[in-house]
């Protein structure tokens, strides 16, 4: 079953991957006088990626802790019961958080442009 997971995580990495090629995030580099450089849009897509990959483990690894020592205790083989719900969270975060991620930044922008916007309206 864990293995099953393990295909499943790597083969939706490999796709995201296809995928970013697609959009420009995994354009690479091209090299001048000897050092990697890239514009800054480039830069921008890649961190994009960059954050939702850590994001979306970091977060799958710390809740899927708390979820499974909240539901099955820390028991035997409470590790292996972890690492398969860490395999099947992150496989399910990453995408979520690669496409969400961006949307989410920009409900916060309208959001803080309401808040701290100039024309402020009488209450």
């Amino acid at each position: 079953m864990l293995t099953k997971m393990l295909q499943l995580m790597i083969g939706s990495i490999v796709f995201f991957l296809r995928c970013g090629r697609l959009i420009g995030f995994g354009t690479a580099p091209y090299i001048k006088t000897g050092k990697i450089s890239m514009s800054s849009y480039k830069q921008t897509r890649v961190r994009q990626f960059v954050f939702a990959f850590y994001m979306s483990g970091i977060m799958s690894l710390l809740m899927s802790g708390i979820i499974t020592l909240i539901n099955t205790g820390l028991t035997d083989g409470f590790s292996h019961r972890w690492s398969a719900a860490f395999a099947v969270a992150w496989t399910v975060a990453f995408p979520l958080v690669s496409f969400i991620a961006p949307m989410a930044g920009k409900m916060a922008d309208w959001t803080m442009a309401r808040l701290f916007s100039k024309e402020r309206r009488p209450d």
